[in-house]
């Protein structure tokens, strides 16, 4: 279940005088991330606000553009947010390991945030200097008191069924399989996208819950795992967003997932139980079988792909 094309887990970021310059730990490539020039005087009309400008190399004499500060290491971004001083870079710059259940692959939860401003930012006038905070502090209170996770190499958008289902295609980058409902950052990272920047870069981050118990019963080794997947297409207060809109989005909508894996040793085969809100399947390797027969599948050398109503 893990895709091919790997996220890079290590960035480097160093603020330049005029931009951010990115580099990726694993393989030195790197990322220039220059405010679009053009005049501010539409700075506020946002159709037509300040862009940025990416490029795949590093300028080619970094010495013109100056430093100005150190390098800062993160764990991925989440992309491009505007405020009326210019754009923000939002980096993960903490992560805390969740043991992961699809592979050997951990999953993580972002603990700590950062917005980090690309250069050069505008003149702002005190009132505006005003709304500017408020608005910065509001989303700062948004990333703080958000659980927001991600993975690497897994898609952890996506049910154990879907991601055992034949259209699947692990050989795709994350952000190809990734399940829309539950992309929280697609907005962010629209200009990435747009620049057709290389998909290494581009982490995609769910909201949510996610918990890992580990258990025995009659010498028999259980795992249980609760996954709250939020989704991100009708979100809001429950007294301003109620009901569906036009194209059957529902509002503050929540796929919960359950998941067990049961175990007596490492020589009897592994049975995995995965449930929904709308299937219910037993997974063994790489097949699934109906959820009612999940007791003998572990006798059973293979199986079909199938799922029922729960």
């Amino acid at each position: 279940m893990e895709h091919k094309h790997r996220i890079y887990g290590t960035i480097y970021v160093q603020r330049l005088k005029e931009g951010l310059l990115l580099e990726s730990a694993e393989d030195q490539n790197f990322l220039l991330i220059k405010r679009a020039p053009h005049t501010l005087t539409h700075q506020f009309d946002f159709l037509n606000r300040e862009r940025i400008h990416i490029f795949n190399h590093p300028p080619e004499n970094l010495s013109d553009y100056g430093s100005d500060s150190g390098v800062l290491t993160i764990y991925g971004f989440l992309g491009v947010i505007e405020f009326l001083s210019g754009p923000y870079l939002v980096v993960i710059t903490g992560r805390e390991v969740i043991k992961s259940w699809y592979s050997s692959e951990p999953i993580y939860k972002a603990s700590a945030t950062q917005l980090i401003p690309i250069p050069p930012l505008s003149q702002l006038s005190e009132e505006e200097k005003k709304i500017e905070k408020y608005y910065f502090q509001s989303f700062q209170s948004f990333l703080e008191n958000s659980g927001f996770y991600f993975s690497y190499v897994v898609d952890i958008t996506q049910t154990l069924q879907r991601l055992h289902s034949p259209t699947h295609n692990k050989a795709l980058p994350l952000i190809k399989t990734v399940d829309r409902r539950f992309f929280w950052n697609s907005f962010l990272l629209k200009d990435f996208v747009s620049h057709n920047i290389s998909p290494a870069w581009l982490l995609p981050v769910m909201d949510g819950f996610i918990k890992v118990e580990h258990l025995e019963h009659r010498n028999k080794r259980f795992q249980y795992i609760l996954v709250s997947r939020r989704g991100c297409l009708r979100t809001g207060a429950r007294y301003y967003i109620r009901g569906a809109d036009p194209f059957g989005n529902v509002a503050n909508f929540v796929e919960t997932e359950q998941i067990i894996w049961c175990q007596k040793d490492e020589f009897d085969p592994l049975i995995t139980l995965s449930l929904d809100q709308s299937a219910l399947c037993s997974v063994d390797g790489e097949n699934s079988v109906d959820g009612s027969s999940s007791s003998s599948s572990s006798s059973s050398s293979s199986s079909s792909s199938s799922s029922s109503s729960s």
